[in-house]
């Protein structure tokens, strides 16, 4: 398997969904369906940046990945989740706005060590991962041949 794939692999996965998967795809994933394993997996949630009412679905991502990779939250989670709706319901938001505030609410509920990142698959569309500050950093040093990775704050500053 490239450097690349087992790197992508180990930022994403936690060490027991490393393990368990890595005999599995060991040179069977070519570079093109690499992805499609990772959205089928949910270790990416893809987000429809014109598209409002994906903040249920996002959290329940944002839970499921937390528990899979041990992480605390720092906040309540379920207290974040009636604020948004609350917030949603008052104002008139634009689905590009309604999507930026929910996860600038969630990064802020992360562990410190943790961080929502992006992938840039230049379409309509946001891939949303939860990983580790440092291994964002190596991912955005690194080329895929689906994507690059980005701070989620990169992504919405080159669509405003």
């Amino acid at each position: 398997m490239k450097t690349e794939k087992i790197i992508l692999l180990q930022s994403l996965l936690s060490p027991e969904e490393h393990n368990a998967i890595l005999n599995e795809m060991r040179d069977k994933v070519e570079d093109d369906k690499l992805l499609h394993y990772l959205l089928g997996n949910d270790f990416f949630f893809k987000l429809n940046l014109n598209e409002k009412h994906q903040e249920t679905a996002l959290i329940d991502f944002i839970v499921q990945r937390a528990f899979e990779l041990d992480m605390e939250f720092s906040k309540d989670i379920n207290t974040l989740h009636k604020k948004i709706k609350n917030v949603y319901r008052k104002k008139d938001f634009l689905p590009l706005e309604l999507n930026q505030y929910t996860l600038q609410k969630l990064k802020k509920t992360l562990h410190k060590d943790y961080t929502i990142g992006s992938l840039n698959k230049a379409d309509d569309f946001v891939y949303l991962c939860i990983l580790k500050k440092k291994n964002l950093k190596k991912l955005r040093n690194l080329h895929f041949p689906f994507g690059d990775f980005e701070k989620i704050s990169d992504t919405f500053d080159q669509d405003n």
